[in-house]
């Protein structure tokens, strides 16, 4: 290739060009202070700054998944306080409803009050967070828990704790589901219960002749006992106490067919000193004893509120559903509610230490990315003076070469 003028001006001018465009470019990094982010500047500092910034975006969806959680939870600590204060308040009704000295017309308006409190319980416990996800419903999202039925409020949702993911092995629970809350109470006999059938029965007892519904009867030579039966087979319980001693008995009956329940209990005669025979309509069992005759915790399975047996005249109600063991079920009510907020707060203390750990990580993250994106600025001015002197010293060559004619090499 022959060398002319015309070709070595093409040449020198770009290579001017291409030193021009390394100083604006190194000009452009120290006034930004930060390194070339191409991966051709550097390929090992681009994969560890790669990875950095993928782990950066896996801290703050960590961050933004417990700010949610955290969210959650205090909602759900916010409605335990309401429900603690509506279950404390269910406490004082059922101690005034306990006492024989509270006036119709104060159980008249004790009842009123009990109403809209159970209403208000079954909108907390429906209650739903930021998202409209309830809070109670367990995995089941699309479903308010608690629903109104023939039989009382039932609950809807399931035995699921909703987690959320808050690093790369750890979940949080992000609240409690319905039937931890409010269907797991341990009753005046420790049988565990729903909230609601605590509040069903209290409404009886406060109700029209409610003061009169018992759990245990006495009487004297012989007591006529008449259970609520259907038709469907039930699991019946009954304690017998006599002049000899006290039996409990168990027994499977169905309606019009108390010939087991007979059975079952003259088997017990040596024991409790009461004998059973059928009454004359069939549908009551006559207990008798030479002395008094008791009756007391009455059971039924299925459970069923209300009356579920009349002894000689006197309604009776399953063991644990009078007026006296309704003040020690809501009051187990009440500090199982508070246990269950302790529970959350809990949950939340949890929450707020894996956010303060990966906030600490962020940090030491940012230090390591700012290693790797922030510029050395003493080296980079070092190589700008670099490019600029030899700029500087390839123009004056150029110049007093350009000048030059072929005699002046001759000479």
């Amino acid at each position: 290739m022959t060398l002319g003028t015309s070709l070595f001006h093409s040449l020198n001018t770009a290579a001017f060009g291409r030193l021009d465009t390394k100083i604006a470019d190194l000009q452009t990094r120290i006034s930004e202070g930060r390194n070339d982010p191409r991966p051709s500047s550097d390929l090992g500092r681009a994969a560890r700054l790669s990875a950095a910034e993928d782990q950066r975006a896996l801290l703050a969806r960590f961050s933004t998944t417990i700010d949610r959680a955290t969210e959650r939870l205090t909602l759900t600590d916010t409605t335990l306080a309401e429900i603690s204060t509506v279950t404390q308040r269910l406490g004082e009704i059922a101690l005034r409803g306990a006492s024989a000295s509270t006036p119709d017309t104060e159980r008249v308006s004790l009842a009123t009050e009990l109403s809209t409190l159970r209403k208000t319980l079954v909108d907390l416990g429906n209650a739903r967070d930021a998202t409209g996800r309830p809070l109670f419903s367990g995995y089941r999202a699309g479903v308010d828990p608690f629903v109104e039925g023939p039989h009382g409020v039932s609950y809807q949702g399931d035995g699921g704790k909703h987690r959320l993911r808050v690093s790369e092995s750890a979940r949080i629970a992000t609240g409690l589901n319905g039937a931890e809350v409010f269907m797991g109470i341990p009753d005046a006999t420790g049988a565990r219960r729903d909230l609601f059938g605590m509040i069903d029965d209290l409404a009886r007892t406060l109700g029209r002749g409610g003061n009169a519904m018992v759990e245990a009867t006495r009487a004297k030579g012989a007591l006529t006992l008449t259970p609520d039966l259907t038709r469907t087979a039930a699991d019946w319980g009954l304690t017998i106490e006599g002049p000899q001693g006290t039996a409990r008995i168990e027994v499977a009956l169905v309606a019009g067919a108390l010939g087991p329940a007979v059975e079952a209990i003259n088997a017990q005669a040596a024991a409790t000193g009461v004998t059973a025979t059928l009454d004359e309509a069939g549908t009551g069992l006559v207990l008798s004893a030479a002395g008094s005759v008791g009756v007391s915790r009455l059971s039924v399975s299925p459970a069923r509120g209300g009356i579920i047996a009349d002894a000689g005249g006197v309604p009776m109600l399953a063991e644990g559903r009078g007026a006296d063991a309704l003040v020690a079920g809501l009051r187990n009510a009440a500090e199982h509610i508070a246990d269950r907020r302790a529970e959350v707060g809990a949950l939340g203390a949890a929450a707020e230490r894996q956010g303060e750990l990966v906030t600490r990580r962020q940090t030491e993250l940012a230090g390591v990315m700012a290693g790797l994106e922030d510029l050395d600025v003493v080296e980079a001015v070092t190589r700008l003076q670099e490019l600029m002197l030899t700029r500087q010293v390839s123009q004056q060559s150029y110049v007093k070469i350009g000048q030059s004619t072929l005699f002046d090499w001759l000479r």
